[in-house]
């Protein structure tokens, strides 16, 4: 096989290649260098922008943070010149006010701006809160009754048995707790039609939990001679029958006391009948009193006393004392 010959030789390529090199540094050098020297200096502008701009981003929050330090020295040196000046204004006004009105009721101008009626109501008052602070400080049997007498108010006995012993409210039974709590009940409360008498249950419920602690179960009961029934039906009790008076239960409180947080009130008791008193252990023979007085007071000695005692207001034992 011939062997390939060789269309240029060595020597003429090394001269070419010469020849491009040297057009290359003399028309391409320029050109290069200047995409150079631009790569190299759009990157220092770029790293040198960043660097900038970082700092100045800190050097705001500073300033910021300065500024906002010292707005929030003065906003509150504001503040509190401004809380001075009201305390001032108010001091002042109270001062004005109060001399103003000492100047008023030194001339006696109150009952003419106000009215006399107003003025002695107002005195009232202060002479009241001035009386029960005095009376608050001595704790005596008028200041007993001034402020827990109410209690024997809501209890109304009907079945004189109670008062002949010692009972637990929780022994009462309930019939005798419902009747207890009809005696509590207004006239209006009761509608009559013919002899036909109706009582909501509600009316009897809230008047039960006024004297007693547990829980209230309706039913059926007698009072004044007639019986009452509960209806399921209606949710009411219900009657026939004409009403009679019942003999009318009377206590005159004789002593008041605390004991262990319960209030112990000691009464004297009796029944009018007919205008008439009667100890609770003998109805049939009429006490004598002076003068046909009903205040049975008078007549203690010849009396029963019987003590209440309430807790958190509520009847929770009755006994008898003598």
């Amino acid at each position: 096989m011939a062997k390939k010959t060789e269309i240029i030789d060595k020597t003429t390529k090394e001269e070419i290649k010469e020849e491009l090199l040297n057009e290359v540094k003399t028309k391409y050098k320029d050109e290069i260098v200047t995409d150079i020297v631009k790569d190299i200096k759009d990157q220092f502008n770029k790293e040198y922008k960043d660097t900038i701009k970082n700092d100045l981003v800190n050097e705001v929050k500073l300033n910021v943070k300065e500024i906002a330090k010292k707005d929030l020295g003065k906003m509150n040196r504001r503040k509190s010149f401004k809380i001075l000046r009201l305390n001032i204004i108010i001091i002042l006004l109270l001062g004005v006010i109060g001399f103003i009105g000492y100047r008023l009721y030194k001339a006696d101008a109150f009952g003419i701006i106000f009215g006399n009626d107003v003025v002695n109501r107002i005195n009232n008052v202060t002479k009241t809160i001035t009386e029960e602070k005095r009376v608050e400080e001595v704790k005596d049997f008028k200041w007993y009754k001034d402020n827990y007498s109410y209690l024997l108010d809501n209890v109304k006995v009907t079945n004189l048995e109670y008062l002949k012993g010692n009972y637990k409210a929780s022994a009462i039974s309930n019939n005798d707790k419902l009747a207890m709590s009809y005696k509590l009940l207004n006239k209006e409360d009761i509608k009559t039609e013919g002899i036909i008498n109706t009582i909501d249950n509600s009316l009897i419920e809230d008047a039960y939990k006024k004297i007693f602690s547990d829980e209230y179960k309706p039913g059926n009961f007698n009072i004044d001679g007639v019986n009452f029934a509960y209806s399921s039906s209606t949710n009411s009790y219900i009657s026939i029958g004409n009403i009679k008076s019942s003999n009318d239960l009377v206590n005159e409180i004789v002593d008041i006391k605390e004991n262990n947080g319960n209030i112990l009130i000691t009464t004297v008791v009796a029944v009018i009948k007919d205008n008439k008193v009667y100890n609770i252990n003998n109805l049939n023979t009429e006490v004598s009193v002076i003068n046909g007085s009903l205040d049975i007071s008078t007549i203690s000695n010849k009396l029963s006393k019987v003590t209440y005692t309430f807790n958190n207001g509520l009847l929770d034992n009755i006994s008898k004392s003598n």
